[in-house]
């Protein structure tokens, strides 16, 4: 298993505590290959939603080890969701998750 791999499992293991989330980890293929014109590149590695108070806020998590970079496609996609209200940001260990998602739930 990858080291992002790994970090992936260890958040997909947090969220899955989490009462009021639902999440997905997105399936990848042939970065150079579209399966639909409707694929968006830069899609981030987990998405869901989480339900805060009566509202249910969707986010976009994209995994990265510590040395891993970010591509433009990625920057972009991240830097959208956020303008369109959405929690999205770059994980590179699963402490940066839990700050996070204790922020949201007022758990910090």
């Amino acid at each position: 298993m990858t080291e992002e791999a790994l970090i992936k499992r260890h958040i997909c293991d947090y969220l899955a505590t989490l009462p009021r989330c639902i999440f997905t980890m997105n399936p990848r293929g042939d970065a150079n290959k579209k399966s639909s014109k409707y694929m968006i590149k830069g899609y981030p590695d987990l998405s869901g939603v989480i339900q805060i108070g009566k509202e249910a806020l969707p986010f976009f998590i994209e995994v990265k080890t510590p040395s891993g970079k970010l591509s433009e496609d990625q920057r972009v996609f991240l830097q959208r969701a956020r303008e369109l209200g959405c929690v999205a940001f770059v994980a590179r260990d699963l402490s940066e998750v839990t700050y996070v998602f204790q922020g949201l739930l007022g758990l910090r």
